[in-house]
C-alpha cells in the first residue's frame, strides 16, 4: 500500500468512521473509497475524478488535501478545479445512486408526520362510524319503541272499546232481562203473582217495620225459613235454582216489608187492610 492511500485510511479510522459512513457523508461509492485506500486509481471513472475524490476523502478527515495532492502530482496531471468539482459532483452523485437535489430527504424528514397524520385519520374515521351506527340505532330503537307504544295505546283503546261494547251489551242485554213480578189474582188471604226473568238464585230480604211479626217461606212445597222478626230487624233467604214458585205466609201483613234481589216486592196493594195472608210467586 502506497503513502497516499495508507494516511487517508489512518486518518479514517482515527476519526471512527468506517467506508459506509464515509460514503454516505462525501457521496463517492464504496467501491471508490476502497480503490483509493488501496490506491487502485484505475479502477475510478477516470483521471481527473482521482484527484477530485482523493481531495473529498482528505478534508472529510481533516488532512491537508493540498499536501496530498502535491505528492500525488507525478501520477495525475492537475486538471482545472472548476471542471473537476462540476464534474466529480455529477457523476459522483449519480453513479452512487444518490438523489440529485435534497427532495428525497426532505420527503423522508417528513414521513413520520405524514404517518401520524393517516393513523389520526384513521382513528377519527372509525370513531364517526362508530357514532354514526350508534346514531342509528338509537333511531331504530326509538322509533321501535314509538310503534310498540302506539301499538298497544291502540290495544289497549281497543280492548277498552271492546270491554265498553261488552258492557254496554251486557247491560242492555241485562236491562232486557230485568226481573218482572205481575200481579194475577186474589183468592180469599191468597194473591198470586208472576215471576218473569228471574235469576237461577233468587234473595229475599224480609224487614218487621214498625212492629214485630212472624212470616215463613215455602219453595216447592219445602219449608225454607220461619222466624218471629222483632221491630226494625231482618232476614234474608235464598231460594234454590230450579224453584218453581215460593210462598209467604204472614201473620202481620202490613208491618212485613219484602225486596226480591234488591228491588222492593209491594204485595198489599191489591188488599192492604188484609193482615194474615199468604202470597204465592209462580216462576216463569
Amino acid at each position: 500500500m502506497s503513502e497516499i492511500g495508507k494516511k487517508l485510511q489512518e486518518a479514517r479510522i482515527n476519526k471512527g468512521y468506517t467506508l459506509d459512513d464515509l460514503q454516505q457523508m462525501t457521496k463517492i461509492q464504496k467501491r471508490y473509497l476502497i480503490a483509493i485506500e488501496d490506491e487502485k486509481f484505475s479502477d475510478l471513472p477516470g483521471d481527473f475524478y482521482v484527484r477530485a475524490f482523493v481531495k473529498q476523502y482528505a478534508e472529510t478527515v481533516d488532512l491537508d488535501a493540498n499536501e496530498l495532492l502535491g505528492e500525488f502530482n507525478e501520477t495525475v496531471p492537475d486538471e482545472p478545479e472548476a471542471v473537476v468539482t462540476k464534474e466529480r459532483v455529477s457523476r459522483s452523485e449519480k453513479s452512487a445512486g444518490l438523489p440529485k437535489d435534497g427532495k428525497f430527504d426532505k420527503f423522508m424528514s417528513y414521513l413520520p408526520t405524514i404517518i401520524i397524520v393517516v393513523i389520526v385519520l384513521g382513528i377519527l374515521g372509525t370513531i364517526y362510524g362508530v357514532t354514526l351506527n350508534n346514531k342509528n340505532t338509537d333511531t331504530q330503537i326509538e322509533s321501535s319503541s314509538s310503534k310498540v307504544s302506539v301499538s298497544t295505546d291502540s290495544k289497549a283503546k281497543s280492548e277498552s272499546a271492546s270491554s265498553a261494547s261488552s258492557e254496554t251489551s251486557s247491560s242492555s242485554s241485562s236491562d232486557k232481562k230485568t226481573q218482572k213480578l205481575t200481579y194475577v189474582s186474589d183468592t180469599g188471604t191468597n194473591t198470586i203473582y208472576t215471576m218473569e226473568n228471574a235469576p237461577k238464585t233468587s234473595e229475599i230480604k224480609l224487614t218487621a217495620a214498625g212492629s214485630a211479626a212472624w212470616s215463613s217461606i215455602t219453595a216447592d212445597g219445602t219449608q225454607l225459613w220461619q222466624a218471629t222478626l222483632v221491630s226494625d230487624a231482618s232476614d234474608t233467604v235464598s231460594i234454590p235454582a230450579g224453584t218453581k214458585s215460593f210462598v209467604f205466609s204472614f201473620g202481620n201483613a202490613t208491618a212485613m216489608s219484602i225486596t226480591i234481589n234488591g228491588k222492593k216486592f209491594d204485595f198489599t196493594k191489591t188488599n192492604p187492610a188484609l193482615q194474615v195472608r199468604t202470597v204465592t210467586v209462580n216462576i216463569q
